[in-house]
């Protein structure tokens, strides 16, 4: 299951989807409401947009977790990683989310195929490059 390309972005597939549960191990885990329980780990700070103002927020943080559970009830409008390691996501009610690049892998996707375990999706963002 290849990520779809669209000029420098990777379509990430979870537009339309909602957050179902958060896995929180002292990492963050978001868990969508695909028949696949695709799932998004977060190892690095990210930035949040919100009413034009910026938030930088840890995922091992209280505000972390409070901020996604905000937005279990929200689709994803958009998700996009960049050839660089950026990832963005934009949900339904305006709250924009991304992860920058950095020194370390930021940010982990998993979408399995329940059927052909071959097809299953694993996207790595981070150290330069955005990887599947």
């Amino acid at each position: 299951m290849p990520l779809q390309e669209k000029g420098r972005y990777y379509e990430i597939p979870i537009a339309g989807k909602k957050i179902k549960k958060l896995v929180y191990d002292g990492l963050l885990q978001i868990i969508f409401g695909d028949q696949e329980e695709s799932y998004l780990s977060l190892h690095g700070e990210f930035e949040i947009t919100q009413h034009n103002q910026k938030t930088f927020l840890s995922p091992r943080s209280k505000d972390a977790l409070l901020l996604f559970y905000d937005l279990f009830d929200v689709h994803v409008k958009e998700a996009k990683a960049d050839k660089s390691g950026r990832l963005y996501l934009s949900f339904a009610n305006n709250v924009e989310l991304t992860v920058v690049d950095g020194p370390y892998e930021k940010w982990h996707f998993t979408k399995l195929d329940l059927i052909n375990p071959k097809n299953n999706l694993y996207v790595h963002g981070g150290v330069g490059k955005t990887i599947f």
